[in-house]
């Protein structure tokens, strides 16, 4: 149960690729199967090999692209991956018979996997590679002298980041489109939306489906920085200055009559505990709350020492006389 299937995705053609509960967000050329590393030995081999996978993956990379390469799924036997090989392969289509977008040039299935040669064979196997009949006879492996993260990880994608940055298009690079360009692609776009509702549909629940696990989304414990927070504050504050919404006077009014007193999101009990009673009191709104405080000052007049003040109570500073023992928004959905 160790085998899986796999996917190369051309990063150069984003978008929503679709077939049954198979969704890519560039487009698939090849599907294979193996086990261990045989997803990535595919970019290992590809200056030795020659037939339309390995040319088209040569094609994206040298053109500062990575290709994305996705597993299906795994923990499959070697019957089961053969079988959904085969079956993804024939879903999405292939190049050569003009039904889909892989390079694959079967029809998956086949394989020698677990294959036990006999000692003549070997020996010929081994004749057949010897010298400058090998592929790889006086080249250097790629892979010589560097780490695995120089080769598939970080410091590859900076690189390759940089490259994409220098096969930019020249002429445009750096220039911002003018407004009423952004305009109009907005408004084509919305239009297109519009017209097509299954595909919206479609697309939100693909994206549900997709980020029903929190931690797969990309901004999952990620920080937005001090510079994106200050750009999204004026983006808002512009936006709401040309759109300033206008309320007549009614609506004002109810408004207004919605948020006054317990009805406000806003409005707080507070319990108090009298420290030299032990009583406990309970306050409906701050309103009430801050008059009972005042009146006490009163009754104790300026001569005695602390008189308490909310704010020495709601910071647990009793000054001998109350104690804040809890507080709560009845008209919250969720009270604190």
């Amino acid at each position: 149960m160790n085998y899986y299937v796999y996917a190369y995705l051309d990063t150069r053609k984003p978008g929503y690729y679709i077939y049954d509960e198979l969704n890519f967000n560039y487009e698939p050329f090849y599907i294979g199967k193996g086990k261990k590393r045989r997803y990535k030995n595919h970019l290992c081999l590809r200056s030795n090999m020659e037939n339309y996978f390995y040319h088209k993956l040569n094609k994206i990379i040298n053109e500062g692209f990575e290709p994305e390469i996705i597993i299906i799924r795994d923990n499959l036997t070697e019957l089961e991956a053969f079988e959904y090989e085969k079956e993804i392969i024939k879903k999405i289509g292939k190049i050569v018979n003009n039904t889909g977008s892989l390079t694959n040039l079967t029809d998956g299935g086949e394989g020698s996997s677990g294959r036990i040669c006999c000692n003549e064979t070997k020996i010929k196997i081994s004749q057949a590679n010897k010298g400058d009949r090998n592929g790889m006879f006086h080249k250097v492996h790629p892979m010589k002298d560097k780490s695995f993260n120089e080769f598939f990880g970080e410091e590859k994608s900076k690189k390759l980041k940089k490259k994409i940055s220098n096969n930019a298009n020249p002429p445009n690079k750096g220039q911002k489109m003018s407004k009423e360009f952004c305009d109009k692609v907005s408004e084509s776009i919305n239009n297109w939306y519009k017209n097509n509702e299954d595909v919206k549909k479609r697309i939100s629940e693909t994206l549900k489906k997709r980020y029903e696990n929190k931690e797969n989304h990309p901004m999952f414990g990620k920080k937005a920085s001090e510079n994106t927070k200050k750009k999204l504050s004026e983006s808002l504050k512009e936006h709401y200055r040309k759109n300033k919404m206008i309320v007549s006077e009614e609506t004002k009014k109810k408004m207004s009559a919605n948020s006054i007193g317990d009805k406000n999101p806003a409005f707080t009990v507070y319990k108090i505990k009298n420290l030299e009673t032990s009583e406990i009191l309970i306050f409906y709104g701050s309103k009430e709350f801050r008059d009972f405080i005042r009146n006490f000052k009163t009754e104790k007049g300026s001569g005695r020492t602390s008189p308490p003040s909310i704010n020495l109570i709601m910071i647990d500073k009793t000054d001998k006389y109350f104690q804040l023992i809890d507080k709560y928004y009845p008209n919250r959905k969720l009270n604190n």
